[in-house]
């Protein structure tokens, strides 16, 4: 506006030469309005697309507004941009990576502009902060800051409060080594930015990051009480970490190790409460003793639990595979069974199990227990004759694992009268009578019988029944207890042991 107070003062000096007038004596130049003074302090805070500046003067009462001038070219000279009420302002006309420059000038409320501020330059750009590369979770409380920020970044601050108190700046790096507050739990962590030219951000940046330092397994167990199991069982597993996101496996020693889910899937009951669940079907052929089950658990972020051992040891066994069971003959006392013998590694014994019905278990008679693997025959002796029997072989192996094989049956023949002797006699003396028979070969054998009567027709009543022989080797018997003067009659009795007897001829001692 100075420029034109001079050709005023000129008009008016006209105007007095003209009309022949003289200035008024009390006139002063000295009243003539002053212009500001330039702003001071103009700083630039940069920002993505936007540049924010700001900048002081002595009596900002006595300033109408301000006049910004800019240029993105070094060597064009500024241009007026815009206005400002305030001593503020926020040019968000600008691109990311070009460099701007600025002056303000005020103008006061006599509408007289003073000379501009010195000339300030910037250059917006995007900024960013990341933790531990912008992870979710972290074990440890010393952690990475990476920020982003344009080229000419020289500085950055950062801080674990968002009033950055005694915060200090530090050279720009793409990666700075800090340390996070104590405690576990979320964390931010704040960062301011500055150029060379000392141009700050114009707000701060954070990331959040989660400081775990530990895991741990709360309880482990197999569900049920069981610890012995066979192929096909589903043993289902159950570990209590009180977090999500994590790894959970199971190790059966020496046979598999699994992978436990808290995804509400392969038996896991509810997704995402820390319960980590599988169901687990034993495979064919799967076969251990006193295997340990141990638990593992690594959290997200990677801390790795006590591992968490079952105090029970489990088995896991197949059942043994039966032998085919075969009845091959009988006799009116016994049934012969047949099988080949099992080759299995762990053979304990074989038991024969027998029943008058169709149904034979582990609960029914048990016959023998056979303790020889090579064994492939056993003779089932002292049945009853005309009688229908039924058996099965049970197979046990060393884990007490057993089969049991198909079911047969057979009947006794019946029983017929046992083979009679030939008796014969020799007279002694007269009181002195040895009897001799010949031997019955019989199975059934029970026993000799010798009946003596002092009348012919010489029957097995018990009144006439002289002795009992059981032994079947036995052919002769001396009578010395007869009266003198008596004639007396013989007879042998082969009885079997279901009480079927045949006699001998009679023979008698004369008097």
């Amino acid at each position: 506006m100075k420029k034109f107070i001079i050709p005023f003062i000129i008009l008016l000096l006209g105007l007095w030469i003209a009309c022949d007038r003289e200035i008024p004596s009390d006139f002063d130049l000295d009243e003539f309005p002053e212009a500001p003074a330039p702003p001071t302090n103009l700083r630039i805070q940069v920002g993505d697309n936007v540049l924010n500046l700001s900048w002081e003067v002595v009596n900002a009462s006595a300033i109408e507004k301000y006049f910004i001038y800019r240029t993105n070219n070094t060597q064009d000279t500024l241009a007026l941009y815009d206005s400002s009420t305030t001593t503020a302002y926020a040019d968000e006309g600008v691109q990311n990576g070009i460099r701007y420059l600025y002056q303000v000038s005020a103008l006061s409320t006599q509408d007289v502009e003073g000379n501009r501020s010195a000339i300030t330059s910037a250059v917006p750009g995007i900024f960013s902060l990341t933790i531990n590369n912008d992870a979710e979770y972290t074990s440890s409380r010393d952690v990475s800051a990476n920020p982003t920020a344009p080229d000419g970044t020289s500085h950055i601050m950062l801080s674990n409060s968002e009033d950055f108190a005694s915060s200090k700046w530090l050279n720009y790096s793409n990666s700075v080594s800090w340390q996070l507050t104590e405690g576990d739990g979320e964390k931010t962590v704040y960062a301011r930015f500055k150029d060379s030219e000392g141009n700050q951000t114009t707000e701060s940046f954070s990331d959040n990051i989660t400081l775990d330092t530990r895991a741990e397994i709360d309880t482990f167990y197999i569900s049920g009480s069981e610890t012995d199991f066979e192929p096909g069982d589903k043993v289902h597993f159950v570990m209590d970490a009180g977090e999500t996101g994590g790894s959970a496996t199971v190790e059966i020693s020496d046979v598999v190790t699994l992978n436990l889910f808290d995804n509400g899937s392969n038996g896991d009951a509810i997704a995402g409460n820390g319960v980590y669940e599988f169901d687990y079907i034993i495979p064919p052929n799967t076969e251990v003793l006193n295997s340990s089950v141990t638990a593992s658990f690594t959290d997200r972020a990677d801390n790795q639990a006590p591992q968490y051992i079952l105090p029970e040891l489990i088995q896991i066994a197949s059942p043994p595979e039966a032998p085919e069971l075969s009845a091959v003959g009988s006799k009116e006392d016994q049934i012969e069974l047949a099988w080949i013998s099992s080759p299995i590694p762990d053979f304990k014994r074989y038991r024969i199990y027998r029943s008058e019905s169709s149904t034979v278990d582990e609960s029914s008679e048990l016959v023998t227990t056979v303790t020889d693997q090579n064994s492939e025959s056993y003779t089932d002796e002292e049945l009853d004759p005309n009688t229908r029997y039924y058996y099965r072989l049970f197979i046990y192996d060393n884990s007490g694992l057993s089969a049991g094989s198909n079911t047969v049956n057979r009947n006794t023949s019946a029983n017929v009268d046992p083979m009679p002797v030939s008796l014969a006699m020799e007279v002694r003396d007269s009181v002195t009578f040895r009897l001799t028979w010949t031997q019955n070969n019989d199975t059934d054998f029970e026993s000799y019988r010798i009946y003596r009567s002092t009348s012919s027709g010489v029957s097995n009543s018990p009144e006439d029944l002289l002795v009992i022989e059981n032994s079947q080797g036995a052919t002769t018997f001396t009578d010395d207890a007869v009266e003198f003067g008596n004639t007396y009659y013989y007879k042998v009795y082969v009885f079997d042991r279901f009480g079927a007897s045949s006699g001998s001829n009679e023979v008698f001692a004369p008097k």
